[in-house]
């Protein structure tokens, strides 16, 4: 199990995943240190140290979910207590690889593990209710599921290696898919919408869906029927570019996060014309 530790005066070393409580606390994975880590108003508030190959993260009330690819684990923290309060499922080995975690609104808590190529679901209280997916190509199958997201209406996951998004019901019902991969020669953003190379977040606000492609180091933006409606963000060395971009996220503002490890930072993205 990890340990809360005092907190430290050095920023982020490689914020990998992001996490937002309803508080705008901002919680990042970092594997390189093996902690997470917490921000407010610009200042770091949580240090949670002893863990091992953090990815996935995300906040349940009170509670922090975090999922170690070490000891193949989604483990609970207690934010107020600063204590540990167990794991997700049955323990160890429950989650090969936890890269990605979602909490609805109605508590339900979504694990994408990348290795076995599902999603694997639990109830509020963290016991295990079915799984979603399997290896392949076919409807509501997966190859690397790389992150998941969740709202009123059901989920959406990236699915990486078959370069699209797909969409269930909050009852695990395949709904639809979108995306493929972009033409090789493509090399405008008018010619990569709705076209993925290498999908590493994914995001719900609105009705719409936001993507995240760190080959392109931009977000794109989407209705709920799968319909590009703009990007976000650019590669380069700007105040809101990303060298490297990972992750996404939404503070209670409404303000869009993508985290950059190679940066050690996150930033909010502006919008770019295609």
């Amino acid at each position: 199990m990890g340990n809360f530790e005092p907190v430290s005066k050095a920023g982020p070393e490689h914020p990998v995943r992001l996490a937002v409580a309803a508080d705008g606390t901002v919680f990042a994975s970092d594997p390189r240190v093996d902690q997470a880590v917490g921000y407010r108003g610009g200042r770091k508030v949580v240090q949670l140290g002893g863990l091992d190959g953090p990815l996935g993260i995300a906040v349940q009330g009170d509670r922090l979910l975090v999922g170690n690819t070490g000891r193949h684990d989604v483990e609970i923290y207690d934010l107020r207590a600063r204590r540990y309060l167990g794991v997700l499922g049955s323990g160890l080995g429950e989650v090969t690889m936890p890269n990605s975690i979602a909490v609805a609104p109605d508590g339900k808590i979504y694990v994408a593990d990348s290795r076995e190529n599902v999603v694997k679901v639990y109830a509020a209280d963290g016991t295990r209710t079915t799984t979603i997916g399997g290896s392949g190509a076919s409807d509501g199958q997966f190859s690397f599921p790389v992150a998941v997201a969740a709202d009123d209406h059901g989920i959406v996951v990236a699915d990486q290696g078959n370069h699209r998004v797909q969409m269930f019901d909050g009852k695990g019902k395949w709904l639809r898919s979108v995306g493929s991969a972009p033409a090789s020669d493509s090399s405008t953003l008018g010619a990569m919408a709705g076209n993925f190379t290498t999908i590493s977040g994914v995001a719900l606000k609105g009705g719409a869906i936001y993507v995240l492609d760190s080959a392109h180091g931009h977000v794109q933006i989407l209705d709920g029927a799968g319909h590009n409606q703009g990007f976000l963000g650019s590669v380069g060395d700007c105040r809101t570019c990303t060298k490297l971009a990972l992750d996404l996220a939404f503070q209670p503002d409404g303000t869009l996060l993508v985290s950059d490890p190679l940066a050690r930072r996150w930033v909010t993205p502006e919008a770019v014309a295609p």
